[in-house]
């Protein structure tokens, strides 16, 4: 599954979001009430786990309430739909294995196990492998130039040590990176179920 992990702090969230909105192909998928969700613009980022919507994948699935029946669409996603079955985490909309055209951004400008560390941020996207009919080319297209924006506006970084040795394998955001060249330290790993809840 493709990843993109990244060191952020909360002024440079405000940078993605804005690389997000400048066009309208993506969404957020947002809570209702309980088992209910919407798409909505403008993103706004939150802590922990945001789903996004990159709208000209297209449709999206209406999971079955029972495994092994007919799998439905979302009629109007924007004005919104009942989940007919929820995920394993009922706080997120469920798609199933994976829609080539949700991305999911994780949000940690702290990390829980360490207070004072810059955690790892990232944004996951499942790819093509559970397209069920799906288009996932525009989607593929799109995170190729988020990758493009991202080499331009942040800088790779080591997950650990010295900023000048080992491999550089995770982007650090420029108000990230001013604060790890001061010192504050940084997680070395992604906590996947710090979820600010």
């Amino acid at each position: 599954m493709p990843w993109l992990p990244f060191y952020a702090c909360f002024e440079d969230m405000s940078r993605l979001e804005t690389f997000l909105n400048q066009s309208n192909d993506v969404a957020m998928i947002q809570s209702v009430t309980a088992g209910k969700w919407r798409a909505s613009r403008p993103v706004h980022l939150q802590a922990g786990r945001n789903c996004l919507w990159h709208v000209p994948s297209g449709p999206l699935p209406l999971m079955p309430a029972t495994y092994g029946d007919c799998l439905g669409v979302i009629d109007d996603p924007w004005a919104g739909w009942t989940e007919q079955r929820q995920g394993a985490d009922p706080k997120q909309p469920f798609f199933g294995a994976g829609h080539p055209g949700i991305l999911w951004l994780n949000v940690h400008e702290r990390s829980q196990a360490q207070p004072d560390a810059i955690a790892i941020s990232s944004i996951e996207w499942s790819g093509a492998r559970h397209s069920n009919g799906s288009d996932a080319e525009p989607t593929r297209r799109f995170w190729a130039s988020l990758l493009r924006w991202m080499s331009r506006h942040a800088t790779k970084i080591p997950r650990s040590g010295r900023l000048d040795g080992g491999t550089a394998e995770i982007y650090a955001f420029s108000d990230a990176l001013a604060e790890i060249q001061a010192g504050t330290p940084r997680s070395a790993n992604p906590a996947p179920f710090e979820h600010v809840t």
